[in-house]
């Protein structure tokens, strides 16, 4: 089931909303803060996250910046009571997927959001995917083979980011020294010691700033 956070502080409106994307599969979480709002999305990583232009404090744009810096690959739909041709240029700008008056018919709105999770899913089926630790901040673009950290790109060897990938798909599950070798080693002419896992490990865990990755004694390593 997809999730979709609604950020707005007309909470009949979102209310509304909501509902009729429940009634659609869809699971809502309702907001009317965006600094709590950001707080959800580091917690849940939403689908997709709709919120209004004219929020107190932190506006609908920078709400979505910050939750860009998260992941910069959430859709982000913006909701305006005042369309003008001057924000429609910066919602582009912006790379914001939807910029949606509220006067229109929500099933319009509906609709829109429909055809973004059939892009997702089409993406997904074409090899795009994604691996995420939202506590750490990582997101890997598996397709582009691109690791992001808080938002910024880090640069890691071939060998750090496979094992970066292996130990995010495999979470909570303690891979042994020997099963990482004989996944990322198997098929290399580069010959690697059980040890040496441990200097790829520690060096991983500089480059990230991570503390997800945790011993095993006597074993090898998990990320929890």
């Amino acid at each position: 089931m997809h999730k979709i956070l609604i950020l707005d502080s007309n909470t009949e409106y979102a209310r509304q909303l909501g509902k009729e994307l429940e009634e659609e599969n869809f699971e809502i979480t309702l907001s009317d803060d965006s600094a709590k709002a950001i707080v959800m999305y580091v917690k849940t990583l939403f689908d997709i996250v709709i919120t209004y232009k004219g929020m107190e404090g932190l506006d609908g744009v920078k709400v979505l910046e910050s939750i860009r810096e998260i992941n910069p690959y959430v859709k982000t739909i913006l909701l305006t009571d005042d369309y003008d041709d001057a924000m429609e240029m910066l919602t582009i700008d912006k790379e914001i997927d939807v910029y949606f008056h509220r006067e229109k018919r929500r099933d319009v709105l509906v609709k829109q959001i429909h055809h973004i999770i059939d892009n997702l899913r089409y993406h997904k089926a074409n090899g795009a995917g994604r691996l995420v630790s939202a506590e750490e901040g990582i997101l890997v673009d598996a397709e582009a083979h691109t690791v992001f950290k808080n938002g910024k790109i880090v640069g890691l060897t071939r060998k750090e980011y496979e094992l970066l990938c292996l130990l995010l798909s495999n979470k909570g599950k303690a891979l042994s020294r020997k099963e990482i070798i004989e996944n990322i080693w198997a098929n290399s002419v580069e010959k690697v010691s059980i040890r040496a896992i441990d200097g790829y490990v520690k060096h991983l865990r500089k480059k990230l700033k991570i503390m997800s990755v945790e011993s095993v004694r006597g074993y090898g390593y998990v990320w929890n």
